[in-house]
């Protein structure tokens, strides 16, 4: 099949004679001028042996798992996969996989060393951590598919390990929250006010995303970009008491995105402000920028909104999460569901 190239890598990738429904085989030669040379040099040897007859793929499985994570991430890039997930996947990579994996060859990795993944994620949103995990396992898939393991072991870990997390409880009321943006620095304060006009993923993946030219001021909308493709955008109304706090900040923009801080746009985070605000405003229960989202989606629904029109607003594509985390934990509802429905006569 010949010599291929990503990124700065180059491979040469064939197909194994005789082997009926087998992935080909690719091979690594390294990077740049050096591991191109190198490409058409095993090329050449793997067509000569072919037409001789004498071709015997070789079985090695020496790969270390980074070497195998950063070549998938180049993998995605290469599918054009968004910007997001794709930075996504290489912050968790760096962030948590490393530690497990990073001194490992990939045929050395086993199922139970995933184990200390069920600690490490639980306290997550169950979707989260499953999402998470899903990721992981992708690039194990990929290792099996390109030959640099045998087996993918994390699909045992995986089968042995119905993985629940701890659901993210609802600890504050939308008092409360008016509360912490009362006490927010300006540059928080509007963040939340756009988490709370659009019911967007806090974070980098769609908050600090959003720029200016996604708002639609004649249709009074939003576009959300997509988390995992670029199909996946999505439209948000916005009211009209958020399109005046529109209109306001974007005369004092400095930058193309929404959410700015000292001119700057902001990348990471802003925990430390919310914590700070949080504080502030007296409230003691444990709080998390995503509680606003939980909040955002408990209220609508507690005010009678469409199911499903609330989960194409949060970017669901079931409605699943919402009916399993968000709806049961609304107090009185289940009740006023009971007390909803005609009484029988008394005898």
């Amino acid at each position: 099949m010949g010599i291929v190239r990503q990124g700065e890598n180059w491979y040469v990738q064939y197909r194994i004679p005789n082997a009926v429904g087998k992935a080909p085989v690719k091979e690594a030669c390294g990077k740049g001028p050096e591991g191109k040379r190198k490409a058409e040099i095993r090329d050449a040897e793997i067509t000569l042996a072919k037409k001789k007859g004498e071709f015997n793929a070789p079985i090695t499985y020496d790969k270390y798992f980074m070497e195998v994570a950063k070549e998938y991430v180049e993998e995605l890039q290469i599918k054009k996969m968004s910007e997001a997930y794709v930075s996504n996947v290489r912050r968790l990579i760096n962030k948590d996989w490393r530690v497990l994996f990073k001194n490992k060859e990939m045929n050395q990795i086993i199922w139970t060393d995933f184990n200390p993944l069920r600690n490490k994620y639980a306290h997550l949103a169950e979707c989260t951590a499953g999402n998470y995990l899903g990721m992981l396992n992708a690039i194990f898939n990929y290792a099996e598919i390109m030959d640099y393991i045998p087996v993918n072991p994390m699909k045992k870990w995986l089968g042995q390990n119905k993985y629940k997390s701890s659901r993210r409880k609802l600890t504050i009321t939308f008092n409360d929250f008016a509360r912490i943006v009362e006490h927010a620095q300006p540059h928080l304060k509007f963040a939340l006010q756009t988490l709370w006009a659009t019911g967007v993923r806090p974070g980098p993946t769609e908050l600090f995303k959003l720029q200016w030219s996604d708002v639609n001021w004649e249709s009074k909308n939003i576009r959300v970009r997509g988390t995992k493709t670029e199909g996946a955008d999505r439209v948000i109304p916005l009211d009209d008491d958020y399109m005046d706090i529109l209109k306001q900040k974007k005369q004092e923009a400095k930058t193309d995105y929404l959410i700015e801080y000292r001119g700057k746009p902001i990348k990471r985070k802003v925990g430390k402000s919310f914590a700070q605000a949080v504080q502030a405003a007296g409230i003691k229960s444990n709080v998390c920028l995503y509680h606003v989202r939980h909040l955002y989606a408990s209220e609508t629904l507690k005010g009678k909104a469409d199911l499903r029109a609330v989960a194409g607003l949060l970017g669901h594509r079931s409605l699943k999460m919402l009916t399993e985390v968000y709806y049961h934990e609304l107090e009185g509802e289940r009740r006023k569901a009971i007390e909803a429905k005609p009484k029988l006569p008394k005898l």
